[in-house]
């Protein structure tokens, strides 16, 4: 096949294919188009826990067409105990089919006492044309509890409903959660790669704050914040490890150094994001959630201040950013060339773009005004709630680091608990 005959999609399937999977130590000449390619990717969450009856549901797309039915068996590698089940192994393509999907369960054996990360992998196909393009990891975290309530929280509780007639119970607990997510379009091979909007489907556990008082009834998501969990980590992901600038090692080869001065290890990594202070407004059914956080500390050498915005204020877990943290503060040091000359930096001395801090990269500008100046891909940040419907709702739009085009936009749905019958 004549490569002017490839469409327009195609081409920018494959540029955007070879962005995405630069970091890949193989060889192979993914340029070629005599090889159809079978590409992986998760439709949504990729994280799930093991109690969680929701699947991961993963796309099957072969980059051409067959004109031949044609077979896929795929594998869980890693699976340890069966955590988790492939429902459909083998996937059989029809002549002109190029798509299809797979959904992969918890076996709910709740018996994780720390995260597991399973491959599902392409074993084998009928094309000898074929061949496997990637592999998609799966994340399952063990059960989290859901926090019993204290005395006083409960009364508290109490005082609401007198007040003003607040059930916040109907709040409280594992909820069911639905984000939908609108890209801009500069942000093409960047944020996203296929479709302009993605759907998350996924439970969060919500528990009353600690700085909830008798006068502001404020929530915290303890995992999983506004379906963003699985989203936030592949946006950390491509903010920094699998960033084309970070893996230009001949060019670049100052993060790679980092990285192996801090023993990161892809697949030990814990990544967890939480989410405090969503206070509601009883009086208004509505809510506020967006604060002051510092992204970016003061810096004494280069005379910069604080860096302050406004945004929804998630707090991260993240074992390789808390060990780098750690391992500055012991004066721990990494090397690397530049050109023919090694340079030795200490790890407090990294510039920030290098390091691995979630906060910085995961911010970029205010969200309660328009910082992009585009009126169409911007919403004013809001969040109300409506009993009667049972439901908690958020729109806000949301930047990072490698942002190009402007705001992404994102709209949540939380299905509260029904009304007491007690």
């Amino acid at each position: 096949m004549n490569i002017t005959y490839l469409s327009t999609k195609y081409l920018i399937f494959i540029l955007a294919a070879l962005a995405g999977f630069s970091a890949c130590s193989d060889v192979k000449d993914y340029s070629s188009h005599f090889h159809n390619y079978i590409q992986l990717s998760a439709q949504g969450n990729s994280t799930l826990n093991e109690d969680d009856t929701l699947p991961v549901k993963v796309n099957i797309l072969l980059a051409s067409t067959p004109r031949k039915d044609v077979s896929i068996l795929l594998e869980l590698s890693g699976n340890s105990n069966e955590v988790l089940r492939l429902e459909q192994p083998q996937i059989d393509f029809k002549a002109g089919e190029k798509t299809a999907q797979v959904e992969i369960y918890s076996n709910q054996k709740g018996i994780l006492n720390q995260q597991q990360v399973v491959t599902l992998k392409v074993k084998s196909f009928t094309d000898n044309n074929m061949e496997a393009w990637n592999e998609q990891n799966i994340i399952v975290k063990p059960n989290k509890n859901i926090p019993e309530l204290t005395e006083e929280q409960l009364i508290l509780l109490d005082e609401y409903k007198s007040k003003w007639g607040l059930d916040l119970s109907r709040f409280l607990g594992k909820l069911k959660c639905n984000t939908t997510v609108t890209f801009n379009s500069g942000d093409y091979g960047i944020l996203y790669d296929d479709k302009d909007t993605k759907t998350y489907e996924g439970t969060s556990i919500i528990t009353l704050s600690e700085h909830a008082t008798a006068e502001r009834p404020i929530l915290k998501i303890l995992n999983n914040p506004l379906g963003m969990g699985s989203f936030l980590w592949e946006m950390m992901r491509r903010c920094t490890i699998d960033n084309q600038t970070w893996n230009d090692h001949e060019n670049n080869p100052e993060p790679i150094a980092i990285l192996k001065a801090i023993n990161y290890n892809k697949n030990d990594e814990v990544f967890e994001a939480s989410l405090d202070g969503i206070e509601l407004v009883p009086t208004q059914n509505h809510a506020t959630f967006i604060k002051p956080v510092m992204t970016s500390p003061a810096n004494e050498e280069f005379g910069t201040d604080a860096t302050w915005l406004n945004v929804i204020p998630f707090e991260y877990q993240f074992s390789a950013w808390t060990r780098f943290q750690e391992m500055a503060e012991n004066n721990v040091t990494y090397q690397f060339k530049e050109g023919s000359q090694t340079i030795e930096r200490y790890l407090k001395e990294a510039p920030e773009s290098y390091r691995l801090n979630p906060t910085y990269h995961l911010t970029y500008s205010n969200l309660d005004t328009d910082e992009w100046g585009d009126e169409t891909a911007y919403t004013q940040p809001s969040a109300s709630y409506n009993l009667e419907q049972g439901v908690l709702q958020f729109n806000f739009p949301w930047d990072c680091q490698i942002s190009s085009g402007g705001y992404t936009l994102f709209r949540v749905t939380y299905t509260l608990n029904p009304i007491s019958k007690n």
